[in-house]
């Protein structure tokens, strides 16, 4: 009789323990890294993303602590956090207010915190960490961020961040999307001149960012400071109204760059594709 008891008696301890486990749910956190160049002429470039899965709607304050090395350290200019909720894309053609940064702040240092409130929808909630970086003096040094921890008040919360510093690379835009009257830019191709100078081919999509048929050019651009900044772009290769055609049906795409070492002749190539493609005559 009194074994039966203490079976039962333990066997309610044990159901007041789960009841109670399962009342303070846990919000995991986990992270994403993504390897992708740092550009120094844009404002957003992703870092990290945090993952929030809550078993419920609810309201918590998040703090961050962020780590870098010293060269992160001086060439940060800022850290912004986007809350996109249970949608994980970051920016949407159609403005949104959930698009505008939660937390922005100046980064001095190799040490910050970043405090936000968030409210959490039940499922995997979303957070972008992104940087605005300073002008780079080098392109060849990569710099290191982590995401050391994150702490929630108003929930119980369970870490799955490693903690680990990851690498991110400088980089420099060549030539942006629509800039100088071209819609895309496509395929590229890079060479180092006898000079010293740098010189990158790519397809000057004019209308579309589609491949050919279309009012396609080869672009060049160059770069007298090791990639750091990069001239105007010039044409080398537009076929025009050829044969009688209009721009859009003699298309130059695919170019290839070629340098002669012993003499330093650049030599540039693409594919010519002249007339129409298609059946309707559109392209």
């Amino acid at each position: 009789m009194q074994i039966t008891t203490k079976i039962k008696a333990s066997m309610l301890s044990l159901l007041l323990l789960l009841a109670a486990t399962a009342a303070v749910a846990q919000v995991r956190i986990a992270e994403r890294h993504y390897t992708l160049p740092v550009l120094a002429d844009q404002p957003i470039n992703i870092l990290k993303r945090l993952e929030f899965t809550a078993d419920k709607r609810q309201q918590v304050e998040a703090e961050i602590l962020l780590k870098t090395d010293a060269l992160a350290a001086a060439q940060l200019d800022s850290i912004s956090c986007w809350f996109v909720g249970t949608d994980s894309t970051l920016l949407k053609s159609v403005p949104h207010a959930a698009q505008l940064p939660v937390a922005a702040q100046k980064w001095k240092g190799r040490t910050g915190k970043i405090k936000l409130p968030l409210t959490l929808e039940k499922g995997v909630n979303y957070l972008w960490v992104t940087a605005k970086v300073h002008p780079f003096k080098r392109l060849d040094q990569a710099f290191e961020l982590a995401i050391a921890e994150v702490s929630l008040t108003g929930a119980a919360a369970k870490s799955l961040l490693s903690g680990k510093f990851n690498r991110y690379r400088p980089a420099v835009a060549v030539h942006r999307q629509g800039a100088e009257g071209v819609h895309t830019s496509r395929i590229p191709g890079i060479i180092t001149a006898k000079d010293g100078s740098l010189v990158a081919v790519y397809d000057a999509r004019r209308e579309l960012a589609r491949d050919l048929q279309g009012d396609i050019d080869i672009g060049v651009s160059r770069s007298l400071d090791g990639g750091r900044s990069w001239l105007p772009m010039e044409i080398a290769i537009d076929m025009g109204t050829f044969g009688g055609l209009p721009q859009k049906f003699n298309g130059v795409s695919d170019p290839n760059i070629l340098l002669d070492e012993r003499t330093g002749t650049i030599y540039v190539a693409g594919l010519w594709v002249h007339g129409v493609l298609g059946e309707t005559g559109t392209r």
